[in-house]
Parts: structure tokens; sequence; C-alpha cells
């Protein structure tokens, strides 16, 4: 454990500097700190990119145009989706993709859908007079008023290629038009080639009979139907398993072959990768100049070929002989990078017909894009909270692989679920849902996880998922941004809170899923829902409201204050989140003049902690508040401002817990030099492990519980002869 600073020894013009800001008790209230007015929203993040490090660990960041580090938190829009629900017939989505449907009115919501439309109906008054209330259907005005400052619209390929090589002008026209509220609001858009179960058209496509056993089923939303190719295998579930559909299996196989289909129309080739990645970047065309489009997600929860029916197909092999070429591919598509490889030929654009990646470059399609890429391991990483792939190489000075492309801005994004899609929901042993407390420095050495794991908690804790994502980014040359994590309501003071601790210890911010939902019919109201607000109540005209009140225990606990921009880079972060007490420390090495919010570090104060007080601490470097502005709805933006180089912290204390907050900041303040250590894919693998060997040894139901993870595991990952990581 490394010593805290001695604020004894502090010089007098650093002591000197904290009572000017704050006055003689050295913290700001509503009253005694300088207020702007809000005249104009607040400012959009803009044109963002990763900066990267001389020192191969040191794991680059998002970075705005005056190279601020950028934190995005944000919602993810769901309703956006071509999703299956009860009843679903035809090729179109449930709600209009027609803009003009939702001019200054918002669609009726669809009972049997399993989210609402995304509407704001008062688009034509001034962003600060739209109304952010709960039942206003002004969604991009809640999100800014709720403390978000980036959306995940999940978009799908059936809805940009519904036509087989054809993309719709009409639908990107609707993208376009909530793109635009988020600009009126101030709010980023990462635009989300969505994909669950690959399509919900699985069902329309085969039409061969369920053998006994196999429960008829279809999958969720991602691809058109001209795009399934089931080979006439039934779609239906194995053993209750809806990820266990032989018609999934045989359009997935298809997919990542790159099947060829009849018409290439406007697409870049005849294989539906082709398809799939021509509708990429006939979004990407269009939005490369939108400054409120901060990039792109090329899928989301990638499934393996085969990964429908057992045997799954190995996630090693799928990782780095289909998954990561397919996002090279893309990449070299969108970009232009070349990364010294001649291009493909126009009549072969993928290059090859062989697994793996490519000699040459998928052709330039115009686009040239310089926004954020960001890239999914495959959804198996949900159920270990690691990510089968070469991640790691013991032969290089480094221990990293290759990257799998020169283009600087690229975001790795896992999904964090601990506790809500890992293994132990299957065994739930007696400790489940595993430790909750709030100092993670405990449990996030590797000795530690592993004698976690071997008592019977996997994950061994909520900062193994982070631990090995960094691990993973690293490897990938990439930044880190987690564009998924939630749970039902019902977990919320244990589950959520230790995925929030456990963001906070990685110095990371994440997308919630999800900001509204229907959670099915009228009679289901998923009490124990997902989203941020209330699932809706039928009104008196007999249609389904928008959504219904905000849960704000739930916006409590991740929608607390927060790092805006920063003029140098966040050492470290803690958030109670049964407090809502928050601090930081930030590390600089240039000056920002006060009042110059070009260069300024931001602090988001929501405005559920309006009332909270606020203290600028100068640790190694003399730093400054500089006041705060004001927004709509009782939200304050702390400015700080800074001399020289340095380190300093901000702590954001509740009135009532002023005496009580010295550990949360002594805590931060020991992570600044004590960060998470990376977790690597090797080392991961041997915490499962013991894992499954505390199953085996278990009482006879974990036994059983054993044999069925440990035979699915073997298909999935292989023996270690398999793992490319071992060397």
């Amino acid at each position: 454990m490394k010593k805290l600073i001695n604020y004894k020894k502090w010089p007098l013009f650093v002591v000197s500097l904290i009572v000017a800001a704050f006055g003689l008790s050295a913290c700001s209230s509503n009253s005694s700190t300088s207020s702007t007015p809000a005249s104009l929203p607040p400012n959009s993040l803009g044109v963002l990119h990763v900066k990267h490090f001389s020192t191969p660990s040191e794991l680059p960041i998002i970075v705005d145009s005056a190279g601020r580090q950028v934190f995005l938190r944000g919602v993810a829009l769901s309703g956006f989706e071509d999703q299956n629900y009860t009843g679903a017939v035809g090729t179109t989505p449930h709600y209009p993709i027609n803009p003009a449907n939702y001019d200054g009115t918002c669609p009726i919501n669809n009972s049997t859908a399993p989210d609402p439309p995304v509407c704001e109906v008062q688009v034509n008054l001034p962003w600060n007079l739209q109304s952010t209330a709960y039942n206003s259907q002004n969604d991009l005005a809640q999100v800014r008023q709720d403390g978000f400052n980036v959306v995940r619209l999940t978009i799908n390929w059936s809805e940009i290629e519904p036509t087989e090589g054809h993309y719709s002008t009409l639908f990107l026209s609707r993208i376009a038009q909530v793109v635009s509220w988020a600009s009126q609001q101030g709010v980023s858009v990462i635009l989300d080639m969505h994909e669950d179960g690959y399509s919900r058209f699985l069902n329309q496509v085969s039409t061969a009979k369920a053998p006994s056993g196999c429960t008829p089923s279809t999958g969720q939303d991602g691809a058109p139907k001209w795009a399934v190719i089931t080979n006439n295998q039934p779609s239906c579930s194995l053993f209750g398993q809806n990820e266990l559909n032989p018609a999934l299996a045989a359009a997935l196989t298809n997919f990542w072959n790159n099947a060829k289909v009849k018409v290439k129309g406007e697409a870049p080739g005849y294989g539906l990768q082709d398809h799939y990645i021509g509708a990429v970047a006939f979004l990407a065309k269009y939005f490369r100049n939108n400054p409120t489009v901060i990039g792109y997600e090329l899928m989301n929860e990638p499934l393996p070929y085969g990964s429908g029916a057992i045997p799954i197909g190995n996630l090693f092999q799928f990782s780095d002989n289909y998954l990561y070429p397919f996002y090279q591919r893309i990449i070299e598509a969108i970009t232009g990078v070349r990364d010294s490889k001649t291009t493909c030929k126009a009549n072969q654009p993928d290059g090859t017909s062989k697994v793996g990646f490519s000699n040459c470059a998928y052709p330039n399609l115009g686009v040239n894009t310089k926004q954020l890429v960001f890239v999914e391991p495959t959804g198996y990483n949900n159920e270990v909270d690691f990510a089968p792939q070469l991640s790691y190489d013991p032969s290089t000075p480094n221990h990293l692989p290759p990257p799998i492309t020169s283009y600087p801005n690229l975001v790795f994004s896992p999904h964090q679920y601990t506790h809500v899609f890992t293994l132990d929901t299957l065994t739930k042993p007696s400790s489940y849902p595993g430790p909750i407390s709030p100092d993670q420095l405990a449990v996030n050495t590797l000795p530690n996880l592993e004698a976690q794991a071997s008592a019977g908690v996997y994950p061994p804790s909520y900062d193994f998922a982070y631990q090995t994502a960094i691990g993973e980014a690293e490897s990938l040359r990439a930044a880190l941004f987690v564009t998924e994590f939630g749970d039902s309501q019902s977990t919320d003071n244990t589950i959520l809170s230790g995925m929030v601790r456990a963001q906070q210890d990685a110095t990371s911010t994440g997308i919630f899923w999800t900001f509204k939902e229907d959670c099915g019919t009228v009679k289901n109201q998923c009490s124990g829902g997902w989203g941020i607000y209330n699932s809706p109540t039928m009104g008196p005209n007999g249609h389904l409201y928008q959504n219904g009140t905000l849960r704000t225990s739930r916006l409590k606990i991740i929608g607390g204050p927060y790092p805006y921009r920063v003029n140098g880079i966040v050492k470290s972060m803690g958030y109670d989140p049964t407090t809502g007490n928050f601090a930081t420390v930030i590390q600089t090495n240039h000056s920002a003049v006060v009042g110059d919010l070009s260069t300024e570090t931001e602090i988001e104060i929501p405005s559920l902690f309006s009332s909270y007080l606020v203290r600028v601490i100068p640790m190694t470097q003399a730093a400054v508040s500089g006041g705060f502005i004001d927004q709509p709805g009782g939200g304050r933006l702390l400015v700080v401002a800074t001399k020289g180089s340095g380190m300093y912290a901000v702590e954001v204390t509740a009135p009532s817990q002023v005496a009580s907050a010295g550990p949360l900041l002594a805590r931060v303040q020991a992570q600044a030099s004590n960060p998470l250590v990376p977790i690597t894919e090797p080392q991961a693998r041997q915490v499962l492990e013991d894992y499954l060997n505390y199953l085996d040894n278990s009482t006879p139901a974990n036994k059983t519980y054993y044999t069925i993870l440990s035979a699915l595991l073997n298909v999935a990952v292989g023996s270690p002869s398999m793992d490319p990581n071992l060397g």
C-alpha cells in the first residue's frame, strides 16, 4: 500500500489557492462559488480520436480536438431495433421509419414490442424549453437532463438493407433525424450495428419441422430476411435454450463463410459479409463529417459459426480466423487504411476464399472516416468475463501479438454482465452473487482472484471483467470503453452497484442497457425491468404510454458525478452508489487558464447531486476551481483550471456525508499509484479452471454443473494445446 500525500507539507501558496477558491472551510456550496447561467446546450463532445502513448502497457485514451481526455457516459436507445416480438409478421419494423411520423408527435407504443419508439416531440422549441418530464416523449432532452453525454443508437442491418442490394435512404433519414435531436441537446451518438440471434426472420425462412425436444423458436434482430440462409434447418430451441437453434447455427456459418447471394446491387460484392460491409460504409459515408456521430460499433455480441447447435465453434479459431479478419476488412473499407497491402480485386473484395486475414486490403469504399471504430469480442465474453482470443504472445518483448490494423482510432468494447449472464448464474453457489465490497483492492491481484475462484466465486470480483478487458485492449492497441452493462432492477444494490464500482476502479465509464423498455405485454409490465424509466401503463385512450416514471434510485447508482473532459489524465476514480459521493485524482502536464472552456477540466455534477459540496484539492500541483456552469434542471458543470504539471483531486460529497467521506478520497488517492493490474488471457483461463475445480470437488449438484460446463468449455475453448496464447 502506497503512502498517502502528507497534506501538512503542502506549500503555503497551495493552501492559499484552496482558501481563495472555496472559502475558509475549503468546501464550495451553491452559494460560495460563482455560477454562470447556461445560454447554450452543453457543449457536444465534437470530433474525438484515440491518443496513444509510447509505452505499450499505457492504455490509449479517447480525447477531444483539444487533447483533453473524454469520458463517455451513455444509454442505449433500443427502440430503434427491428426486433422480434409477439405476433411479428411480414418484413417491416414495428415502428415507422419515415421521419414525418415523428414530426411533433410520437407513434403509438406497441404493447407487444420490447421497447417504445424513440421520439422528441418538442424539437421545434429551444433546447432548454423542451420538457424533460417522464411523460414528455422528449427522449434526447431526457438523456441530457439525466446526465448522459452519449447515446448508443441500436440499428439493424435489416433496416439498412431490407431489399437485397439496395440500401435504404429513407431509414438513413430516420437515423439523421435522431442524430439532429441529439445534436440539439449536446449529446453525441454511437451508431451500433446490432444483432442478437442473427435475425428475427429465422422462423420465416426455415420450413423444416422441429423435431421432438426442440421447441419452435427464432432469433431476435439483425440480418434482413434475404440474408438468412438456414440450409432448411429447423428454427427451434434445443433443450429449451434459444441460443441452441439449428437454423441459427446454419445462418451464422453461412455468414462467416461469406456465402454468396444472387444480387450484388449497391453492395461491394456478392457475399453476405460484402453486403454487410456495404451497409456500414453506407452509414459512415453519410455521417463521416457529422461531429455528433463519434463513431461506429461494427457488430453487437458477435456469435461464432455453428453456435446455434452443438458443437460450438472454437472461440480462439473463430476470433483469429473469422471475427477479427472481418473487422479488419470493414476498417479497410471505411478508413482506407492499407497497412502496406495491395488492394483486393473488385470481383473478389474479401481477397480470398480461405479463412484468416487476407493478404490484400478490402477496397476503399470512399468513406475515409476518421471517426472512432468500436469492436467487440465474441458474445461469449458475457459468460466468462474475458475474451478467448489472441491477446498474449510470450515470444515478443512486451507479450503483445501484432495489431489487427494500424488505424489509430480503435476502441475495444466488451460488455460487462458480471453475475447477470456469467456462468455462476447457472450454478449459483452459496456465495452468489459474489463480493460486493466497496474496496475492490482486496481482490484485484491474481493470487486473490484465484483464491476467490477456488472458493466457489466466479467471476472472482467485479474488477475481473475490467482487468481482462484492459489486457485485451492493450493487445489491440485500442482504447477501452464498455458499450453495455446493466441488470434487473431487483439487484441494483448488489450487482449494479458492484459493476459501477468496478468501472470506477478501471477509471472508466460505459453505456447502460437500456434507456426505456416495454418488457413485453401490458399484463407483464416487468417490475424487475432493466430500463431507467419504469415500464409504461395503459392510458385512458387505450394506448400504452411511451414509458413510466423515472427510477430515481437506479439513476443515482449509474448517474453520479464524473469527469466530462479532462486537461490531463484521470489516474483514479471512486464512487459510492449508496451516498453518491465521488472522488477522482487527475494528472496534468500543462496549464489551463481560468475561463478558457476549451482547455479547462470539466466535471459533470448531474441534477440529483446539485446540493453536494465540491472540493478541488491540490496534491502536487496548483489547481483552482473556475466556478460552475448551471444547467437547466439543476445540473452543474464544475470547471477547473491548473497551473503547471502535477496531480490534484476533486471531491464531491453529500452535505450529510462530509464527516465520513475521507475513506473514499484516501482510497482513490492510493489507487492513483496502484491501478488495476491487467489480466492476460492465460491467467483468466486459469482462474476459470480454478472455479471448475471447485465445482468438481463440491456438492453433487455442483459436480453435475461441472460436467456440463466443462464439456461446453472444452468445445468452445478447447484444450490448452489449442490456446494460441500459450505459445
